[in-house]
């Protein structure tokens, strides 16, 4: 057994059973074979070895060792010239004067793109996708570490922008439009803390500590990040309160679920946070549970609120 090893999409390796590699491609930007060599460095140009059976290389596309070509699913990509055979049949598919062209790789950004569809860039289209998620406003100024996980991690990174979404629209509810507001108030604190309640709740601890981290990568005012960072584990640590309690309450029997919405015995609708006692049947939904103990974690000065 085999298996295929891949950098910034393409493969550039094969490993056999015992994790030794046999097989090692080599590219230029535009794709191009530039060699197939075996462990010992030597070009294999053996037809029955695995480095030449196998149509999979750059970018993950389809290659066809007889004419040289990549097969990208609608029509075939050379190389050599860096452009395809045949025209697409979508005018403008990369929204840009380049994709007018119907014969251009992916509007000449070979390193940055890839087109598996043959019908425009992967990131173009995804970014088409992720306009229509709410949250995606704020995304567009992502960090470098947040586009690569959004890359790496689509799902939780769009599950992370939902969770944004919802937390500002509760802040919205309590500070207006403050909640757009710079770095060092306290309708900010909650911004950050609440998003990450609503990731821990919706997703895991894990995943928000990844998310709201990668958000602060790069900022220059390190007194507001380290602000930003604080507030989000106070926020992961309330929503994971939440969630524990919630899944006693489960694993105890006295939830049960109806229309999608869980009715709780009063051991589970009843619960303190910090010395407070919260009931979970005066709420419609758990966020709103979650929102009052946050606000209650900022009047008990949990929260930083702003740089001194």
């Amino acid at each position: 057994m085999e298996e295929f090893i891949i950098t910034l999409r393409n493969i550039i390796r094969i490993l056999d059973k015992d994790y030794n590699e046999i097989v090692t491609y080599e590219y230029d930007s535009w794709g191009k074979l530039l060699s197939i060599k075996d462990s010992l460095g030597n070009e294999i140009t053996d037809e029955t070895n695995i480095g030449i059976i196998s149509p999979f290389r750059y970018r993950g596309y389809y290659y066809d060792t007889e004419t040289e070509l990549y097969y990208l699913n609608s029509r075939y990509y050379n190389p050599s010239w860096g452009r395809f055979l045949n025209a697409d049949n979508i005018l403008g598919a990369n929204d840009d004067i380049l994709s007018y062209n119907l014969y251009l790789y992916i509007s000449n950004n070979h390193i940055n793109n890839s087109d598996p569809s043959g019908h425009g860039s992967l990131r173009k289209k995804l970014g088409k996708f992720l306009a229509k998620i709410p949250g995606y406003s704020e995304y567009k100024s992502s960090t470098i570490v947040e586009r690569k996980n959004l890359l790496a991690h689509p799902i939780k990174s769009i599950g992370g922008l939902i969770a944004q979404a919802t937390a500002i629209s509760k802040g919205k509810q309590i500070y207006g439009d403050k909640i757009d507001t710079e770095d060092s108030t306290e309708a900010n604190a909650y911004k950050h803390a609440m998003w990450s309640v609503v990731m821990t709740y919706d997703m895991n601890y894990a995943d928000s500590m990844m998310i709201g981290t990668a958000h602060e990568y790069g900022e220059t005012n390190i007194a507001a990040s380290a602000m930003d960072l604080y507030n989000n584990e106070i926020g992961r640590q309330i929503g994971q309160i939440y969630k524990n309690n919630e899944r006693v309450a489960i694993k105890n029997s006295s939830c049960t679920l109806s229309l999608m919405i869980y009715t709780c015995s009063e051991s589970y609708q009843s619960f303190d946070y910090l010395g407070k006692t919260f009931i979970a049947s005066n709420y419609i939904n758990p966020y709103d549970v979650m929102s009052d103990m946050l606000q209650y974690a900022i009047s008990q000065g949990v929260l930083i609120t702003s740089i001194s």
